[in-house]
């Protein structure tokens, strides 16, 4: 109950930095999305629970202030947070490296959801050239951040979880 109370403010937090600092730091025309990357981090962390809610949560923040389609967000959000407990609860020893390989998968998945939204709605990008000045600027903002944002996930899960040490 304290750590999905907990996610709707850190959620919040990490929607409104994500939307006025770190929409100003572009490489290209690609950004960060640290609120996918702090999901990611969080469903990786052994004593998580509820991350689909966190993962809604996320959703219904970016959703409400982006222009692409909400089932963009809720379908790329709850992806990369059922890979990454599925990956947590496979027994994965490298939670760094499944940091990265998530953050490379979702990042692809989020991109290729909002080029292929934006070909529906008849917003005609050519798919290299969204690869190379959108997709891959954006695939290594979000490796940049990937290393911090688990680091921060890692200590909000030791404060929320702490383990409780017998003596």
């Amino acid at each position: 109950m304290i750590a999905d109370l907990l996610g709707l403010v850190v959620l919040g937090i990490l929607t409104m930095v994500q939307s006025v600092f770190l929409r100003q730091v572009v490489l290209l025309q690609g950004s960060a999305d640290i609120v996918m990357l702090m999901l990611i981090a969080w469903a990786l962390q052994r004593r998580a629970r509820h991350t689909w809610l966190w993962a809604l949560f996320a959703a219904s923040f970016v959703a409400m202030l982006s222009e692409v389609h909400f089932a963009v967000w809720f379908i790329g959000y709850l992806g990369v947070t059922v890979m990454a407990s599925a990956l947590r609860r496979t027994g994965w020893r490298l939670p760094a490296l499944g940091m990265f390989l998530l953050a490379i998968t979702g990042t692809l998945l989020i991109q290729g959801l909002t080029w292929a939204t934006l070909r529906l709605v008849g917003t005609p990008i050519p798919f290299l050239l969204a690869v190379r000045r959108v997709m891959l600027p954006s695939l290594l903002l979000n490796l940049l951040f990937a290393l911090p944002v688990y680091s921060l996930a890692r200590d909000l899960a030791a404060w929320v979880f702490p383990e409780v040490v017998e003596v």
